[in-house]
């Protein structure tokens, strides 16, 4: 299953599996439905999230075996804090009024006429206790979609305030405006937000309800439940919910408590813990070491010697920063889509090359991440370059801590490839520290 992340990383080969495949489509609403309409066609499976009235396009194109799975709340994360209600209106979310110029629009109308109106962003259990807090939520759509914010708002228990959208869009066959939240054309939304923020009892009302109801039918494990039956039918584990969240009288610091508690397993936390246990530091150290790597390394490279080559040299063989650095820069949300790109180059040639192998540098390694995470493509004979030096020393470190045969080259010396070949060669962020 690929869940729809932009075009970040878009892997392929998923027409060639002998099981379901399915993708879950996002932003269509955004312009950007072209490529996405390309790239479902290598699936069994296609479900819309956002865009139902989009699904003829898709069919149109080609597309079969399309269906709508709508957004929904993760109880754990999206629930109802038992806080005072302490904003009139509240809202989460994006108000670049280059993107969102109707949104910021009325956000403004709303606070001209004297709502007290709070606007910011937060995630997860914050986002949940920002809701709780206020009397309604608002939303409105950027172009016609049903996004997430419905379900997450109606979660909460708090009162949803939303755009009505064309009955193709599906939102008024799940809910009933003034029964589980409040629809509002552009002209009326003052009058209604002024009539329920007034009118306490009405407001809760219909709070509780939409709250029921996306409870019971709007989670994310009933769409799992959803997805399993159509594609493998009624033969699939039920999934459930594994919980929700529980809170008191909290504060922004006790929901931040409650969100730090969860054990982390993330790409980003697994590397620190892996550099934690090659310097000795502990994590919070690493962590601390990763945030300011960046000016430590300006620093650094302002105060050292760069007026021959070899001093140069010398400054990156030397410095510990880039340990930190590389690890935050690797496992950022940035470099993902560069590691998936590589690993779908790599996957494509040993598609290609079949029996013979192949081999791969990656030329200004680093830490050697690129490597490891292409280290199961079949065939491939991985070959890492770069300066000597602590980055080098600790990336064979990594190596070896996997039983990874790599082949380590220097980049010292005029000619340090030494008339070698490669099949493929990788050589991210270097050009820039050469010119």
């Amino acid at each position: 299953m690929w869940a729809d992340n932009g075009g970040a990383f878009l892997p392929i080969g998923f027409d060639k599996l002998s099981c379901p495949s399915v993708a879950l489509i996002g932003d269509t609403h955004t312009g950007q439905m072209d490529w996405r309409i390309d790239y479902a066609k290598m699936f069994s499976h296609v479900y819309l999230m956002f865009t139902r009235h989009h699904i003829p396009e898709f069919e149109q194109a080609g597309v079969t075996n399309i269906g709508w799975l709508p957004a929904a709340c993760d109880p754990r994360f999206h629930g109802k804090f038992d806080v005072a209600k302490s904003y009139e209106i509240g809202f989460i979310g994006q108000t670049n009024p280059q993107w969102h110029p109707d949104r910021v629009a009325l956000l403004e109308r709303l606070r001209a006429a004297g709502f007290d109106l709070q606007v910011d962003g937060k995630i997860l259990e914050e986002m949940s206790l920002f809701h709780s807090r206020s009397k309604i939520v608002f939303n409105r759509s950027l172009n016609l979609d049903l996004n997430r914010r419905v379900f997450e708002a109606l979660c909460s228990g708090s009162m949803l305030l939303t755009d009505r959208l064309p009955a193709e869009s599906g939102l008024e066959s799940l809910f009933v405006s003034r029964e589980h939240l409040v629809l509002y054309n552009d002209d009326e939304v003052e009058e209604l937000a002024r009539y329920y923020v007034d009118h306490d009892e009405e407001r809760e009302a219909i709070a509780a309800a939409g709250r029921k109801l996306a409870m019971a039918e709007h989670t994310y494990a009933v769409r799992a439940n959803q997805l399993l039956s159509d594609v493998i039918g009624s033969t699939a584990a039920q999934c459930v919910d594994p919980g929700t969240l529980e809170a008191g009288d909290s504060s922004p610091v006790d929901a931040a408590q409650v969100l730090s508690s969860r054990p982390s397993t993330s790409p980003l936390d697994v590397a620190i813990t892996e550099l934690s246990d090659y310097t000795g530091e502990s994590t919070d150290t690493i962590r601390a070491q990763m945030h300011t790597s960046g000016t430590d390394l300006a620093t650094e490279w302002r105060s050292s010697g760069r007026d021959t080559a070899g001093q140069i040299d010398d400054f990156y063989k030397q410095t510990d920063c880039y340990l930190y650095n590389l690890t935050k820069f690797n496992y950022g949300e940035m470099y993902q889509g560069w590691r998936g790109a590589i690993k779908n180059v790599c996957y494509q040639v040993s598609e290609a090359v079949g029996d013979r192998g192949f081999d791969v540098l990656d030329y200004g390694a680093g830490i050697g991440t690129n490597l490891i995470d292409v280290a199961g493509v079949p065939g491939i004979r991985l070959h890492y370059a770069d300066l000597p030096g602590k980055t080098f020393e600790y990336a064979q470190w990594r190596f070896a801590q996997r039983g990874l045969s790599v082949n380590a080259l220097s980049a010292e010396g005029a000619d340090p490839l030494k008339g070698r070949t490669f099949d493929v060669i990788f050589c991210m962020d270097v050009i820039e520290h050469l010119v």
